[in-house]
């Protein structure tokens, strides 16, 4: 595949049904970031009751764990 697509889009796929869709724009912003880790075979984790969860973040598979601060 490759780089030069303007446009990546991507298939959403629940037992083997599409549900949905989307389409991320190489002038999108972190574009390269997403679109790697759309193309790894994601998780998808609702993260609604928990709006501060973002990059940087880990999932245990239960609770989602704020990064730690660098005391460098």
């Amino acid at each position: 595949m490759t780089e030069n697509i303007a446009v990546r889009s991507f298939a959403f796929i629940v037992d083997g049904d599409v549900i949905g869709t989307i389409h991320i724009p190489s002038t999108g912003v972190n574009h390269q970031r997403l679109w790697a880790g759309l193309s790894s075979n994601p998780i998808v984790v609702e993260s609604t009751n928990f709006p501060d969860v973002q990059f940087g973040w880990t999932y245990d598979g239960q609770t989602f764990i704020e990064p730690q601060a660098y005391n460098g």
